[in-house]
């Protein structure tokens, strides 16, 4: 190693020779700069070392791609025939059993939804605001109602048979009959 130039080219010989990409010229030159001296030769097991350590975790697959991608074509490709008598077409098993089953949980499900709908629902809440001015409304059952102005009454769209509740914020004045 005379310098640092010769150094580079050793080192992309010992590359080239680890890659087994060397001629035999190259390989022939090589052994001879490594057995010219000591540290030539513990240059040449450094880089070495670094190569076997680099390739340890990396698979060894050696793979004949034109031979691959003919037996891809090969398998895609194949006559229709063969595909066609393995495919058999599979009709949906229906039976009377299997329509009633869906039929009682349909009903069900209607059943359980109207009778939730009847035990939720509320009948429809109205509200009257009278905020600058004095107002009038009409309740379901008939009843005149006056609002004095900033005021507010909440009733429900029908009335109970027996009571009539309403919720009134400020001032209003009634004029209904009673039952």
């Amino acid at each position: 190693m005379k310098n640092n130039d010769e150094h580079t080219d050793y080192s992309v010989l010992t590359g080239r020779y680890i890659a087994n990409e060397a001629t035999k010229e190259e390989v022939a030159l090589l052994e001879k700069w490594v057995l010219a001296d000591k540290q030539n030769k513990k240059l040449f097991n450094q880089y070495r070392q670094a190569w076997i350590l680099t390739q340890a975790g990396k698979p060894v697959v050696d793979v004949d791609i034109d031979k691959e991608w003919n037996e891809v074509e090969r398998i895609l490709f194949a006559e229709e025939e063969t595909d066609t008598e393995k495919v058999l077409t599979l009709q949906p098993k229906r039976s009377f059993t299997y329509i009633l089953k869906i039929a009682a949980i349909v009903i069900i499900a209607l059943t359980t939804s109207f009778f939730l709908y009847r035990i939720i629902a509320k009948p429809g809440v109205e509200n009257v605001i009278a905020m600058e001015s004095v107002k009038s409304a009409i309740l379901p059952d008939g009843t005149v109602v006056a609002l004095n102005k900033n005021s507010v009454i909440t009733y429900p769209g029908k009335f109970g048979r027996k009571k009539r509740k309403v919720l009134l914020t400020g001032e209003a004045f009634f004029s209904g009959k009673t039952k």
